[in-house]
């Protein structure tokens, strides 16, 4: 499934909304006219079954037996979750036009799990995840050293006031392995996929 919509992917704390601030317009130039949204809350209803769907389609992918590391985890019940959220407030919105989804993308909740949760998407579970949601046309990755994504991530929480006791240079550096891993998946798959590197 693919929709006309360009999503800004990157690890926690690389800096897509200050690039997207600082640059604009300039940043998406080579692909016509777009509008922007913001995030939106789906109603419940839309919410749970774009859930459901999506989780039973994977399981039915997968094979039962495959699923049930899956089922029993509240980790990845908890990403199918967000997965289905960002899904239902695409599909309420009867987008038209090419739309660049401010933080309401489908991709980034895939990143976040692996990091907050420390989920292990392997290949057979990521192709199931991505044959199955609505992919984007164009994706923008920014990437960095995870060091130093790190420092800015640990930073930046702290400021707001957010726990980041048990996050580790380690978690963020097997984020940018997965990250990297998703890139070529999402390429394999005919998403444009713009790689923009801060190093």
């Amino acid at each position: 499934m693919r929709y006309n919509a360009i999503e800004m992917i990157g690890l926690s704390g690389v800096g897509k909304t200050t690039m997207f601030h600082n640059l604009g317009d300039s940043l998406f130039q080579n692909i016509g006219k777009y509008s922007t949204v913001n995030p939106i809350k789906p109603p419940k209803i839309y919410y749970f079954y774009e859930t459901f769907l999506l989780t039973v389609k994977v399981i039915t992918g997968l094979g039962f037996i495959q699923s049930l590391p899956v089922l029993r985890s509240t980790h990845y019940v908890r990403l199918f979750l967000k997965l289905g959220y960002r899904i239902a407030s695409i599909k309420i919105r009867n987008l038209s036009g090419l739309v660049y989804l401010r933080d309401s993308g489908v991709l980034m909740p895939l990143l976040s799990a692996v990091i907050d949760d420390r989920l292990k998407l392997n290949n057979t579970l990521l192709f199931q995840i991505l044959n199955n949601i609505p992919l984007p046309k164009h994706v923008y990755c920014i990437v960095d050293s995870p060091t130093d994504i790190y420092s800015r991530f640990i930073a930046r929480e702290k400021k707001i006031g957010n726990d980041v006791n048990g996050y580790t240079v380690t978690d963020f550096k097997n984020a940018n392995i997965f990250l990297s891993l998703l890139i070529e998946k999402l390429k394999s798959i005919g998403v444009n996929v713009v790689v923009l590197n801060k190093v």
